[in-house]
């Protein structure tokens, strides 16, 4: 049997949904755009400086400023840090498996055609140790 990258999978591509990145994208996006102090609250909700706001929105202000920071975070460090890494490993991928869209084959492929030339030249002892000698280099 052959094996590729893809016999490792159990079906899901992908271990967050769409949907869950659809939501950690918007609960992002919300908390990018929360009010952290009067003023932005006053210009978030259109109201008028002649309007009295509670004091008790001041314990709302830092943890409305707790969570603004932290998708600032996301949104800055590490969401480019989880596209990098997603891009890396399918750059890896192809090099590993190839890439079919542009008919170019990967080390798998290559791997695989020399120790099917080890196993097909079972009974020429100098084609074995060439393929052999082949297949170490190519693992080096």
């Amino acid at each position: 049997k052959k094996y590729g990258p893809g016999d490792m999978t159990n079906g899901n591509q992908f271990i967050i949904s769409k949907q869950e990145w659809a939501t950690i994208g918007a609960y992002i996006q919300t908390g990018l755009g929360l009010p952290v102090n009067e003023q932005q609250l006053r210009t978030h909700v259109n109201l008028s400086q002649d309007i009295s706001i509670p004091s008790d929105f001041s314990q709302l202000y830092d943890v409305y400023c707790s969570d603004k920071t932290s998708a600032e975070w996301w949104n800055k460090n590490l969401y480019p840090l989880i596209i990098k890494s997603a891009n890396d490993i399918a750059s890896y991928g192809f090099k590993v498996a190839g890439d079919p869209s542009i008919k170019k084959d990967g080390y798998f492929k290559k791997l695989q055609d020399e120790l099917d030339n080890i196993v097909d030249n079972n009974s020429d002892d100098d084609a074995i140790a060439k393929a052999i000698k082949d297949f170490k280099a190519r693992c080096g």
